[in-house]
């Protein structure tokens, strides 16, 4: 078999295809971090706009890059929203989660729903609000995507192709950096309407309840 520098010589190939996969996966992690970059620009722009109640938050320690929005509501009750990307490499996905708390972030406790655990704090993601919407669908809770979907059934089978490719969903479909950022601006406002739909009803009627 010719390998890709027109030489026979034993190595040479093999030193093209690795240079060209790290070539590759550097063009991947630029366009990783930039529509990240993109998704946090917008989605702190639509926060600020649309709910200025809640400020960025130092709660720690967090994951690399991302932090909470708090909403001071009292003296002893926080509310939290924060905004997560997913790290899977063969996603470009988000989601938003929800938090109640006397103090900062819950980044200890698992998102586990909106019932309360045994020191009152609560965390979950936002489509727990309104599961009557996809859950009959499907078991997967739903995150918003950016670019092709992938569907549940073909994650695994997706995956291993992409892995095999080196690709990402983007760049396997052959969005540009420019079209992708164009399609981010949806996704984040969704989310922004549904946390004020169903973030915000929720937060109001945690308060009423009994302090903890």
């Amino acid at each position: 078999m010719r390998n890709l520098s027109g030489f026979d010589k034993p190595g040479v190939y093999t030193q093209t295809m690795v240079s060209f996969a790290l070539s590759n996966n550097s063009r991947e992690d630029e366009m990783r971090a930039r529509l990240e970059k993109a998704v946090r620009d917008s989605f702190t722009h639509r926060m600020q706009a649309e709910l200025p109640q809640f400020a960025p938050s130092r709660s720690q320690p967090g994951p690399p890059g991302d932090s909470p929005y708090v909403w001071n509501f009292s003296r002893c009750l926080k509310f939290y929203v924060f905004l997560q990307i997913s790290q899977k490499r063969d996603h470009d996905s988000l989601t938003v989660e929800l938090a109640c708390s006397s103090g900062d972030f819950s980044f200890s406790h698992a998102a586990l729903g909106p019932t309360p655990q045994k020191d009152g704090s609560v965390r979950f993601r936002l489509p727990e609000l309104y599961r009557d919407e996809w859950r009959p669908k499907t078991g997967w809770e739903p995150w918003w995507w950016i670019g092709p979907r992938v569907e549940p059934g073909e994650i695994t089978s997706k995956a291993v192709a992409r892995a095999v490719a080196g690709k990402r969903p983007l760049t396997e479909s052959a969005v540009s950096i420019e079209q992708a950022v164009l399609l981010i601006e949806p996704q984040v406002n969704d989310s922004i309407d549904r946390i004020k739909r169903f973030g915000v009803p929720f937060f109001e009627h945690y308060a009423k309840r009994p302090r903890f």
